[in-house]
């Protein structure tokens, strides 16, 4: 048996803490079962980030599809800001108190993926290829989710074979070292040239003819060898080690000295800072690292209102909210639940109603496209990757 959770462990709520399982006792001995308002915010992002892409959310619908909650969410992987809430759920608290912890599980993990990514799609500008190679760096119990994430915040595409087809896009993927050094021998141990042929002899037709070319000597001696085995075949090539900046030049010069004119990517510990650097050498790009082992966001979920009272713990601004977003100065106002205010785009939307989802899913293509445009269209000082910005966001009574 796999040490992962199935999806009736995940409905029954006993992937949970131990303290919710207590807790739901003591009410129901004391006879308390308030109709509670809980929003999910987080106090602060992780250094230097300056916005967050909420992500998780398709599986917080799924966990709690059938509940008898209301919840109110601002879009899956749309832009967010501290303070704010993203997700708001109204119920009876012991119906579902035990999926707390699943719900901030779902969200903090592939909303840090998103995010990072994010910051990714920023260094590199809206035109260049982005792909996520994270799943070898994951656990498979969260590697979908990752992969999902990546897009979310403006990747163009994922390696995973599965993600990619519950996603509905195909999946992206060049060939292995593996690949080479299965074709060596004793008698020709550095066989590139067999191996290259064979790739495009007998990869599907439509698979791009992308070959690797750092397993055995440097990119731009196996560039040649790419080049002599596939001719006006080579569509691309991918660089995985070295000094990239320098081997991408080296290997775009010789290449179209040959007549070919070939798409460059580069992989191999990648971030959003060598990525700034890189940016200008390469078409694409693949990431794993960083986008796997992004740091999570840290929500919590609190209540904001009992059977109608506002209150919350100390820290937290009690009552239910409503958030409204000017994007012309990219602020958010956070304002009264039913409080008139013409400012802005409301952002907290129905997800559920009466455990109902009452959202249709949108294209992960069209979401990536609304994000790239929207992470170009903010200001500045929110898209710089190494200071922060002012806060964004206000709060108004």
């Amino acid at each position: 048996m796999f040490f992962i959770p199935t999806e009736n462990d995940l409905k029954s709520g006993d992937v949970s803490d131990l303290y919710f399982k207590v807790t739901e006792q003591v009410l129901r001995r004391a006879g308390r079962n308030p109709y509670v308002t809980m929003e999910v915010f987080t106090k602060a992002l992780p250094e230097p980030y300056n916005f967050g892409i909420l992500s998780g959310l398709d599986d917080v619908t799924e966990l709690l599809t059938d509940v008898p909650v209301d919840a109110y969410a601002i879009d899956e992987g749309e832009i967010f800001f501290p303070e704010e809430p993203v997700l708001v759920i109204k119920g009876r608290y012991l119906d579902f108190a035990t999926y707390e912890p699943e719900i901030l599980g779902f969200l903090c993990e592939a909303s840090g993926a998103a995010s990072r990514a994010a910051r990714m799609r920023l260094a590199v500008g809206p035109d260049k290829s982005l792909f996520a190679f994270g799943t070898r760096r994951s656990h498979p119990s969260s590697a979908l989710a990752k992969e999902k994430a990546a897009l979310e915040g403006g990747f163009n595409g994922t390696s995973n074979v599965l993600a990619a087809r519950l996603l509905g896009v195909k999946p992206v993927g060049t060939i292995p070292h593996a690949m080479v050094l299965a074709f060596s021998t004793r008698e020709h141990p550095f066989n590139q040239e067999e191996a290259f042929r064979a790739y495009d002899m007998y990869a599907p037709p439509d698979s791009p003819r992308t070959i690797l070319i750092d397993t055995f000597f440097t990119p731009r001696a196996e560039a040649l060898i790419a080049a002599k085995a596939l001719g006006s075949h080579l569509q691309g090539v991918r660089i995985d080690s070295g000094d990239l900046d320098k081997e991408a030049e080296e290997v775009r010069w010789e290449l179209k000295q040959m007549g070919l004119d070939v798409k460059i990517t580069l992989s191999g510990g990648l971030n959003e800072y060598k990525l700034e650097e890189l940016a200008q050498h390469a078409d694409a790009f693949g990431v794993g690292n960083a986008v796997t082992d992004a740091p999570t966001i840290d929500f919590g979920m609190k209540i904001s209102e009992v059977d109608g009272f506002p209150i919350s713990k100390t820290g937290h601004m009690s009552g239910a909210k409503q958030v409204y977003r000017d994007y012309e100065n990219w602020i958010d106002y956070v304002v009264p639940e039913g409080k008139q205010f013409s400012k802005g785009t409301q952002l907290l939307k129905p997800l559920i109603l009466h455990g109902k989802p009452v959202r249709d899913k949108k294209p992960i293509a069209d979401i990536t496209k609304r994000n790239v445009e929207r992470l170009f269209s903010m200001p500045k000082e929110l898209r710089d990757l190494h200071n922060r910005s002012a806060p964004r966001v206000r709060f108004m009574i």
